[in-house]
């Protein structure tokens, strides 16, 4: 008996030995290793970012590297804003803190904000959990900025709408920058936004963080069965690639269901990889006035979606694509579902602008002066003077 039991234990004692190790923390305490207030060191596998007590950037390095950051001014990392223009207050985070693999920001009005971190192979990554103890009658805005060396390319990827990175030319700038403007407008099923940065050395390593971004974080990716691996976005991306490879196109245009399959086979004949349609085809309305952004015409597709989505599969059983049209989705000035029948849009709403000149123009005068309708009712006045809009 007592030698079953021995066996018993050791065979659990195997068991317990076999299960696999905690993964460490991405964040911890510089001075312990281990959770705690104080400097913080954020560690990937092979990037490493040191906060100081403050949560200040203090380096960032790849590998065994030097640091990156700009010596003199590493910049704030993250600070949080109110009010804008000339009245826009910053509010630095006087201290930090990483528990469970959380940042925690501190700021001196008491304010505290909430980051998971993450640390991949090539990149970091931070998710906004929450932002407590604000005072009242405040709704600071999160911000982050940090300032690299000449010649040193960070690049920030968004998670998602509610936070905004650098933009176009952030992929030539020498300093990172992302903010979370939409956080206090947010609706109960929106994300609270974050994002991944890192440096890219050459093209490939620049491709392959991307990969590891899209699949190691909570991101958008295609609506695939199985799956989503590092392997299978590097297939799906080869897939997209090898699509793209010829643009060439036939723009078609249809006024009934009759003219559709006439199209179908002269694009074959033009050995076109893909139709291109625009609005005033599919929907009716280049720009929409009785319908909605997604109302799809009657006159060429009598069921609605169902005849469109026939109509694409018959392409697609041909070897054809679908390129579709479209324009910003606002709300027509009449008819759309989301007024009720009959009933039109407010004028007041926000559209294009309308307005009349209040001087002829000439090639001798270099200022247009007009009025726009929203800005003055009549004629304009020294309280209203009229808009000014240079050559």
């Amino acid at each position: 008996m007592k030698r079953s039991l021995l066996i018993l234990a050791a065979g659990l004692f195997l068991l317990a030995s076999c299960k696999p190790p905690t993964p460490p923390q991405k964040i911890t305490a510089t001075d312990t290793g281990k959770d705690g207030s104080g400097a913080q060191t954020i560690k990937g596998g092979n990037v490493t970012l040191s906060l100081s007590a403050a949560g200040k950037p203090a380096s960032y390095t790849i590998g065994n590297g030097t640091n990156l950051l700009r010596t003199k001014d590493p910049g704030p990392g993250f600070y949080m804003t109110t009010g804008t223009g000339a009245g826009e207050k910053t509010i630095p985070f006087v201290s930090s803190e990483s528990k469970d693999g959380k940042l925690i920001l501190t700021a001196g009005d008491k304010t505290r904000v909430t980051l998971a971190v993450n640390a991949g192979d090539r990149f970091i990554s931070f998710r906004l959990e929450k932002i407590e103890d604000v005072p009242i009658g405040t709704e600071p805005t999160l911000n982050f900025v940090m300032n690299f060396q000449p010649k040193i390319y960070p690049e920030l990827v968004p998670f998602d709408y509610m936070c905004l990175t650098g933009g176009i030319n952030e992929t030539s700038q020498f300093y990172c920058r992302a903010t979370w403007p939409y956080f206090w407008q947010r609706g109960e099923n929106d994300p609270l936004g974050g994002f991944a940065l890192f440096v890219p050395q050459n093209e490939e390593e620049h491709n392959e963080t991307l990969l590891r971004i899209w699949t190691e974080e909570k991101v958008p990716r295609p609506n695939i069965e199985g799956e989503w691996t590092y392997e299978r976005a590097k297939q799906w991306a080869e897939e997209w690639k090898k699509n793209a490879e010829d643009m060439t196109h036939l723009m078609i245009s249809a006024e009934k269901p009759e003219d559709l399959d006439p199209l179908i086979d002269y694009a074959k004949k033009m050995n076109a990889k893909r139709v291109y349609m625009h609005t005033d085809t599919w929907r009716g309305q280049y720009w929409i006035q009785d319908r909605d952004s997604f109302s799809v015409n009657p006159k060429v597709f009598p069921r609605g979606e169902e005849d469109l989505k026939a109509f694409i599969d018959k392409l697609k059983a041909n070897g054809i694509g679908v390129m579709m049209h479209t324009l910003c989705y606002g709300i027509g000035p009449e008819g759309s579902k989301y007024l009720g029948k009959g009933k039109k849009t407010d004028p007041r709403l926000a559209n294009w602008g309308k307005g009349k000149l209040e001087k002829s123009i000439s090639p001798a005068i270099g200022m247009i002066w007009t009025c726009y309708k929203w800005a003055c009712a009549a004629a304009p006045t020294a309280s209203m003077p009229p808009r000014k809009r240079q050559n």
